[in-house]
């Protein structure tokens, strides 16, 4: 009886001694941190078995994210083209797509953290064969995609390529050939809608498009911004909205919160009601950029660049837009050492509509205006049939990844500028430049700042 007691005694006194240190222990599993995951994805086919292992497609990748969304994660991409081609079935009475938010078919739905990685050594696309959009970013997700090119989205919705509804980063990208084509609600963002945070970088839109059908509005060719969008070193190229009613609005960018755009390249894009390249409605800054070739519909209402909101253009150079006018502004403008020249209501330098401002709130300084129907003050003004014998070169790379008009030698432009200016030009070059060596360097007029060897 007494061995029992004691062997007893020994194992409580054991317990109470180890106790502490296995709860410690447990206490310490339980807090240790996950490891975020790296996954590379194998395959370059769209599919869906719940599994992402050495058989592991995008799709699957990302519901390893969504399953783990505390954690940041990466997803390797390969050279070559993935495929989204899981179908969303149709709603049998009135054959629409339907809403699938849980990435089993249709866009692939991010609700987690990620990194999406292309190759940095050739192209790596994700080809969504106008299907369905390419992502969907939902609530509290937080994406950045980095050296991918997205073609061939397509959406009844909004947002032909994304729609981002949380915290997006683009750097390196291009998105080509993506439609938000609208049968019962107006289309918005051919490429991307944008209803939270948006962050750009050296990205490229080419060829999308926003098109609307009964009685609808076609808004942003390319992008609509709802939220807060910035953006640098990007172009936009062919962008279009149309409308079976002539409501389209912003061929590249339909902007109506709060947008910040510098060094970007806005050409060829076309609307047909207002904002040939952007159109603004609230409140956007436009610096050391380019919007030039961009085609309107012959009235000289249609802006390449329309503000109804609160609009700052700072070194920009908004030339040679046609069937429209330059500037159009009903809101409130203010514009910085730029030029607005040789923009037309047709295809005739005779009838230019440059800079045009009903009785609005618009405040000039350092402006160099083409002749014709201007209804804004400038400091500097010339002949628009002198655009490229007195002032410009035609639009041409310069030596940078995105297109520029270059000023002549001996232009109005050189060292016309008044007051601070910023430190580099489009081009990154840097700013303030004496161009007409009087010994004072003074910034140059527009987005190209003529550099000493020039």
């Amino acid at each position: 009886m007494m061995k029992t007691l004691l062997a007893n005694r020994v194992f409580v006194k054991t317990i109470s001694q180890c106790l502490p240190r296995l709860l410690s222990a447990l206490l310490l599993c339980a807090t240790s941190p996950a490891i975020a995951k790296t996954i590379h994805v194998t395959k370059k086919i769209d599919s869906q078995d719940g599994i992402c292992d050495s058989d592991c497609s995008l799709r699957e990748a990302i519901n390893y994210v969504n399953s783990h969304k505390d954690l940041s994660h990466s997803i390797i991409l390969d050279t070559g083209i993935y495929q989204i081609s899981l179908i969303t079935p149709r709603d049998s009475e009135e054959n629409e797509a339907g809403v699938e938010d849980d990435n089993q078919n249709g866009d692939i739905d991010i609700w987690g953290k990620v990194t999406i990685y292309g190759s940095t050594q050739g192209q790596t696309t994700i080809d969504a064969q106008q299907l369905d959009r390419h992502f969907t970013v939902a609530f509290g997700a937080d994406v950045t995609l980095k050296n991918l090119r997205l073609v061939n989205g397509m959406t009844q919705m909004q947002g032909g390529s994304i729609m981002n509804l949380s915290t997006l980063n683009i750097v390196d990208c291009q998105f080509s050939d993506n439609t938000a084509e609208a049968l019962f609600n107006d289309a918005t963002g051919g490429a991307i809608n944008n209803q939270q945070r948006l962050t750009i970088k050296r990205t490229e839109f080419t060829d999308n498009l926003a098109i609307a059908h009964n009685h609808l509005k076609a808004i942003g060719g390319a992008l609509h911004n709802a939220g807060y969008l910035s953006m640098r070193d990007s172009s936009f190229r062919r962008n279009k909205t149309v409308s079976a009613v002539d409501e389209s609005y912003g061929g590249a960018l339909h902007n109506q919160y709060n947008a910040d755009i510098a060094r970007s390249l806005f050409t060829e894009n076309r609307t047909e009601t207002g904002g040939m390249a952007i159109y603004n409605s609230r409140n956007l800054t436009v610096a050391n950029s380019t919007i030039s070739g961009n085609q309107g519909d012959g009235n000289s209402t249609n802006g390449a660049v329309h503000n109804i909101g609160k609009l700052s253009l700072i070194h920009t150079s908004i030339v040679s837009n046609t069937l429209g006018s330059g500037f159009y502004n009903l809101g409130d403008g203010a514009i910085r050492n730029s030029i607005i020249l040789n923009n037309s209501s047709d295809t005739s330098v005779h009838n230019a509509s440059n800079c045009i401002n009903n009785n609005n709130q618009l405040i000039t300084r350092g402006l160099l205006l083409g002749s014709g129907n201007n209804l804004c003050a400038g400091e500097l003004h010339i002949q628009d049939s002198e655009i490229y014998s007195r002032v410009l070169a035609p639009l041409a790379a310069n030596n940078a990844a995105l297109e520029t008009h270059a000023l002549l030698r001996l232009s109005p432009a050189v060292d016309a500028g008044i007051g601070s200016c910023s430190t580099f030009d489009q081009r990154r070059q840097p700013r303030p430049i004496d161009g007409d060596h009087n010994s004072v360097a003074n910034c140059d007029l527009g987005a190209y700042e003529r550099q000493a060897n020039d």
